[in-house]
């Protein structure tokens, strides 16, 4: 629901936005804040250099 661009009053075909015939459900600046909060809150991959660099062994105990 919070990347439906629908809402916004846009259709979207093959990735691309385009004006809709519909009218928005939210404002612009409601929606920029929610995409903000999102990006915030998305979780933060490992640096690849924090992984081990050989694989676990867990044969031949």
């Amino acid at each position: 629901m919070l990347e439906n661009r629908v809402y916004l009053g846009e259709a979207v075909h093959k990735g691309v936005a385009h004006p809709g015939e519909h009218a928005p459900i939210i404002d612009r600046v409601t929606w920029d804040r929610v995409q903000a909060i999102k990006a915030d809150n998305a979780p933060r991959k490992r640096a690849a250099a924090t992984r081990a660099t050989t694989p676990a062994r867990l044969r031949g105990w």
